[in-house]
Parts: structure tokens; C-alpha cells; sequence
């Protein structure tokens, strides 16, 4: 890896934190030993911290954090458009065209689940009226 993080800095883990998805958390170097750095996460308490290998820890992103703007929301499906929805190709297309993260049938069919950003999902909703 050409990180080489010291002790104490403040880095990003590619971490299952408090067993969400695999993703990118904040956290501090405490212990570098070899190829292996001791990990701790701030924002999760005291109490959680780990040992990874160095190639799962970054300098952090100075870009604003994605998650933090993603919203999900169910919008009903009328009924007349409900068997189109079940055609997943629909979703992506739709999703695109929005600027969505994604876009999904619910379980039922009933309603049309879009994750994306504010600005994405209002963008949804007018193409939807």
C-alpha cells in the first residue's frame, strides 16, 4: 500500500462497523504492527475497535460523505402500471434518468422504492406526476 498511516492519525477502515454493509469508517490508528494497524471508530464509542490489514485503511476522503445525503422513499405505484413495474430494466432506466441510486418494486408491488439524494428524489417525483 502507499498509505502509510502513524500512529494516532485519523483514517477511513474498510470496516463492517457494527455489522453494516462493508463500507468506510472514520476511525484513529492506535497501534501500527507490520502489515496490521490497531483501529478504533470515535464516532461508535470506546468499546469498538479492531486489527486490520494496512491495504483496508485510507487517508481520509475530503469529499462530503455520500451516506449522509441518501434518503429512501416508497412512492405508490398505480395500479394500472403495477405488472410494468415488476421489470427490474425499468428501474435502472428510471434510476438513471432521475439521477436515483437505485430504484425497486417493493415486496407487494405496490410501490416504487427510490434511494437516492433529495435533489434525486424530488427530480423522481416529477418525472412520476
Amino acid at each position: 500500500p502507499t498509505f502509510k498511516p502513524q500512529l494516532g492519525d485519523e483514517i477511513e477502515a474498510l470496516s463492517f462497523v457494527d455489522g453494516a454493509i462493508l463500507s468506510w469508517w472514520k476511525g484513529s490508528v492506535k497501534r501500527i504492527v507490520g502489515d496490521f494497524v490497531y483501529v478504533t471508530y470515535p464516532e461508535e464509542g470506546d468499546e469498538f475497535e479492531e486489527i486490520l490489514e494496512l491495504a483496508r485503511v485510507r487517508k481520509p476522503s475530503t469529499e462530503p460523505c455520500l451516506t449522509s445525503n441518501l434518503k429512501e422513499i416508497s412512492v405508490d405505484i398505480p395500479s394500472d402500471l403495477r405488472e410494468i413495474s415488476r421489470d427490474e430494466k425499468q428501474h435502472e432506466s428510471f434510476a438513471q434518468t432521475a439521477k436515483l441510486m437505485g430504484a425497486r418494486a417493493s415486496d407487494d408491488g405496490a410501490h416504487l422504492v427510490l434511494v437516492g439524494t433529495k435533489e434525486a428524489i424530488e427530480m423522481a417525483k416529477l418525472i412520476l406526476n
